[in-house]
Parts: structure tokens; C-alpha cells; sequence
């Protein structure tokens, strides 16, 4: 029974540790379909139930965790535990993608597809790959009502399954294979570094795959746009992968043929290498001072080149590109200097949010 659910969830049963893009393609196109009206209401409960029958067409224990309802509308979380051993080990970590999306406005289905189906898929595929890590538990998390003030991992953080202080790491995805802006190219952003110790360099030491870059980036340039906030909160070690908003974000026109599916695949790759990692490492350390850190200012410099380099598709004024090209040469006298100053990295905040603020104005 559970190998003709496989099949059906899974039509690529590829090799033992290689991401299938039939997979991938499938869930994204099925949470993205309008059966799943916006994945809200009657939808959300459609892509809940199919959620959880991956989870257990992976071999994994599911359950539904049911919170409090918030305007009307009940929040059930899918939960899938793959166990280290034959009991529940003393220490987890999570990994986490929002199934929810916007609904219907106005009566237009918002498919969501890189928001967040391409999520959700790549939860999926890694949720049928990861094999179990000694001594440590791994919890596959599909939150409901990401998009209504983070309900969902709230109410898991409100009432969690297991210890948030046995939580070794909280990892989650959350917009994947579109790009900043759809002006970047090649770029996987993973927010969040900067308050714990011990991932960055377990992350760097990562194969990345051909054509793609990790750019780390703090939480508070990006502000609490997805579920880590509440578990950052808590002080649960976290990392936050994206490839960031793009230049239909939140609109009806979010479909599948929009999302470029190789750089899903690697996208998809690249954190199923870092769950493996975090997962088997020596337990990251939560840091409640921000972690200035050069690769900071390495990564964004590296960003804001490719964006200006496409300043004229992003209809970018004289004065606004004067301004783009001050910063990048701020951000490459700090990456020259090799440190970065408590002072340069609020500068630095400062100026990204000033950036994304005039990038939405122009959606």
C-alpha cells in the first residue's frame, strides 16, 4: 500500500539521494492547480491532506497539529517524523515550508506557485530522501496560515510537539525557484546566520550545485517575512532559505510555468545537503547579540552588482542608481577591509531596506 502511494505522490522513484524534477514539478503543479483555490478555506484542507499523504508515502510518522483559529479560519499544521532510532531521541531539528497561500481575492485564485508550492515540493522530495541521523530526530513541519501573520509557527512555538530547548536547529523554505526581482540570476539566499554560531562555516563547507550561489543575509534586512521569527524568538538556532520576492509576488499571475525548475532542483539539492549537515553536527549555539560577519557584505555586494547590472529592467531612476552605486562601493571597501564594524553592518541593514522598499514601489 504505501509503495503504490509512493508512486502516485512520487511518479520519479529516482536513486537514493538525487532530487527528481517529475517530483518537484508534480506537487508544484498540483498546490498550484485551482482545484487548491489559493490553498485557503476548503483549498488549504485539500493541500493539508495531500501533505500529509507524502509524508507517510515517505515512511514517515504524520499526525496534524490543530491550533487556534485566528479570524475564522482553523490553522492545522502537518507534522512528519523521521526518527533516528527506535524511540524518540532526546535532541531534533525542523524542517519547516508554509502550505497556505492567499486564497482567492476578489474571486482570483492566486496559485502561489513559487510561493510557496516550490517550497512545499522541495519539503517533499527531501522528506523522501533524507535517510535517518543517529541520535537526533528530524520533524518535517507544513505550517498553516504563513501568510496570516505567521499563525501557523506561532502556535507551534505556543505549544510545541517537542522542547523547543531540544531543537537543535530550525531550518525553513519559503519562495524557491524564481529570482530578486527576476533581474539576479543563479542566487539562493540563506537568511539568519548571523544569530547563531556554528552554521555558517558547516554551510560553507557545503558542494554547492553548478550555477548556484549561497548569499548569507541578516534577518533584519529582510524583517520577519516567514516562519523562523517566532522560533528566533524562542532562540532556536535557524536558518531560512529563498531565492526572495520576484516581480509577480503575491499576484495572480504566480503560476507554474513561471518558475524555473532547474534552479528548483539545485535549490532543492543545496538545503537537503545542509539538513544532512546540521542535522549530524555538533549543536549550533544561538547568539542573542548580532553576529557582525564579512560575508555579509561579501554576499550583498555580489546582489546589488547583478541588480544594477540590470538597472534599466528594473527602471531605475539616475538618482536611484547613483544611490545603488554608493552602496556597492560601500560594501566593497568593507569586503576589502576583511571585518565587519558593528556601525557598517546598520548601514548596511539601512540601506538594503531602502532598496527593497523601492523595488516593491516598482511592482
Amino acid at each position: 500500500m504505501r509503495r503504490l502511494l509512493a508512486l502516485l505522490l512520487f511518479p520519479s522513484l529516482a536513486l537514493a539521494g538525487e532530487i527528481a524534477r517529475e517530483n518537484l514539478e508534480k506537487h508544484v503543479r498540483t498546490l498550484a492547480s485551482p482545484e487548491f483555490e489559493g490553498r485557503r478555506g476548503p483549498g488549504a484542507r485539500k493541500a493539508e491532506a495531500y501533505v500529509e499523504a507524502a509524508f507517510r508515502a515517505a515512511g514517515l510518522e504524520t499526525s496534524i497539529q490543530e491550533g487556534r483559529g485566528f479570524g475564522g479560519l482553523t490553522c492545522r499544521n502537518v507534522v512528519g517524523v523521521l526518527r533516528g532510532g527506535k524511540t524518540p531521541a532526546k535532541e531534533h531539528m525542523i524542517l519547516s515550508a508554509h502550505y497556505d497561500h492567499l486564497g482567492m481575492p476578489g474571486g482570483v485564485v492566486h496559485p502561489g506557485a513559487a510561493d510557496n508550492a516550490a517550497g512545499v515540493a522541495a519539503l517533499l522530495e527531501i522528506a523522501r530522501l533524507l535517510k535517518p541521523i543517529p541520535d537526533r530526530d528530524v520533524l518535517f513541519l507544513g505550517f498553516d496560515l504563513e501568510e496570516v501573520g505567521l499563525w501557523g509557527s506561532r502556535e507551534y512555538c505556543r505549544a510545541p510537539l517537542r522542547p523547543l530547548e531540544e531543537c537543535v536547529a530550525f531550518v525553513t523554505v519559503d519562495i524557491l525557484g524564481r529570482d530578486l526581482a527576476d533581474v539576479t540570476q543563479g542566487i539562493l539566499f540563506c537568511v539568519g546566520l548571523e544569530r547563531s554560531e556554528g552554521i555558517l562555516p558547516l554551510f560553507q563547507a557545503l558542494e554547492k550545485p553548478e550555477g548556484l550561489r549561497l548569499a548569507y543575509v541578516g534577518a533584519d534586512v529582510a524583517g520577519d517575512r516567514s516562519d523562523f521569527a517566532p522560533f528566533r524568538d524562542k532562540r532556536v538556532p535557524f536558518a531560512f532559505f529563498t531565492a526572495s520576492e520576484y516581480a509577480d509576488y503575491h499576484r495572480p499571475s504566480d503560476t507554474p510555468d513561471r518558475l524555473d525548475f532547474e534552479k528548483l532542483v539545485k535549490e532543492t539539492e543545496l538545503v537537503l545537503r545542509a539538513t544532512r549537515a546540521l542535522a549530524a553536527a555538533p549543536r549550533p549555539k544561538f547568539s542573542d547579540e548580532t553576529i557582525c560577519r564579512v560575508e555579509e557584505a561579501e554576499s550583498l555586494e555580489f546582489v546589488v552588482g547583478q541588480m544594477l547590472d540590470k538597472s534599466e529592467k528594473l527602471g531605475l531612476t539616475p538618482t536611484e542608481l547613483g544611490l545603488g552605486r554608493y552602496f556597492q562601493n560601500f560594501l566593497k571597501s568593507v569586503v576589502k577591509s576583511g571585518q565587519l564594524q558593528p556601525a557598517q553592518r546598520q548601514q548596511i541593514v539601512g540601506s538594503c531596506q531602502m532598496l527593497m522598499g523601492m523595488l516593491e514601489a516598482k511592482r
